[in-house]
């Protein structure tokens, strides 16, 4: 938003590029700061499966929201191509506004997850 020809950001991120600005080991993120480097231990708990090799990290977004900070990091991990013949079902899920998710399968189901639940919390 510009205001008065200044920029007004609403909601400040910092975008970290991996192995230049972060870097993560289990149990410890180590983050590139002006005043140097630092590290922050963090909850490992469910995220095991990352750190075996074969998950790769990408730009990652730290965001402050409701006075706590976030670090926001993609993944991605080479699958190994499937035939068509081993596919049984298709589902695709929409993320939107007022629903967290809706998803609709190839046998016509569609189930949508509302978020008034998780705003209220």
């Amino acid at each position: 938003m510009v205001m008065n020809g200044l920029v007004k950001f609403k909601k400040p991120a910092y975008d970290l590029v991996w192995n230049r600005d972060y870097s993560l080991k289990p149990g410890t993120l180590s983050l590139n700061t002006l005043q140097g480097r630092i590290k922050v231990p963090f909850e490992t708990k469910g995220m095991e499966q990352y750190f075996g090799g074969s998950w790769k990290f990408g730009t990652a977004k730290l965001v402050n929201k409701r006075k706590k900070y976030f670090l926001h990091i993609p993944a991605t991990k080479e699958m190994v191509e499937t035939s068509l013949l081993d596919i049984k079902q298709i589902v695709g899920i929409d993320m939107g506004l007022n629903f967290v998710a809706v998803s609709y399968d190839s046998n016509g189901e569609t189930l949508f997850f509302p978020r008034r639940h998780i705003k209220d919390n």
